[in-house]
């Protein structure tokens, strides 16, 4: 006896449903661990080697300089040599002295992340800074407070602190109100002493 068509055609489709399932999709490739480029939106890293891509070694030239950020504002005002993104200007950078290399760099703190993840707008007590460690700004840090971490002789911390307009040291209770403005790094061998003020 012959069975119908559609009765052998009922028991074929159910063995195919209980087949083995579709091979998996191969996983995507992993991201790169590549770094993202200078002048590409990402926070500049901070450490007692480099502000981002800039090394003690960089030459001081601003074509240099223009390398390491080809998607940033490179520019040279008087001895200085300025980096801008987006119009506003994150790096001041000065030549060593006697040297053709970097040497002091003014760091904008909302451009920048510290060697412990400081980040602009951070309270002075988060950062746990020594009051011994401070004293006031001048020019253009005048009536802020300026700060180095035990360890950290290239970096110094320039806090804001809200209402004070002396050129005092502010009493504890007040650098507990201060907030983290700018980050300051000293290329060349040693950086800084533990509070060689001036700046």
């Amino acid at each position: 006896m012959r069975l119908p068509l559609a009765l052998i055609a009922v028991p074929l489709a159910l063995l195919a449903a209980c087949g083995p399932a579709d091979k998996p999709a191969p996983p995507a490739s992993p991201p790169s661990a590549a770094a993202p480029a200078a002048g590409t939106g990402s926070l500049l890293a901070l450490d007692e080697y480099a502000v981002g891509p800039i090394m003690a070694q960089t030459p001081f030239r601003a074509e240099a300089i223009q390398a390491l950020f080809p998607n940033d504002r490179v520019a040279t005002e008087s001895s200085v040599i300025t980096v801008a993104r987006d119009g506003v200007t994150m790096l001041k950078i000065l030549g060593e002295p006697g040297l053709t290399t970097v040497g002091e760099i003014h760091i904008a703190g909302r451009s920048a992340t510290g060697p412990r993840g400081e980040v602009f707008g951070m309270p002075w007590p988060r950062l746990d800074v020594p009051p011994k460690r401070c004293w006031m700004g001048q020019a253009a840090y005048r009536h802020a407070v300026i700060c180095t971490q035990p360890g950290e002789s290239v970096l110094r911390y320039v806090f804001e602190v809200p209402g004070w307009t002396t050129d005092a040291l502010p009493p504890t209770e007040m650098l507990a109100k201060a907030t983290l403005r700018d980050f300051i790094w000293k290329s060349g061998a040693g950086g800084y002493a533990p509070n060689g003020g001036g700046a």
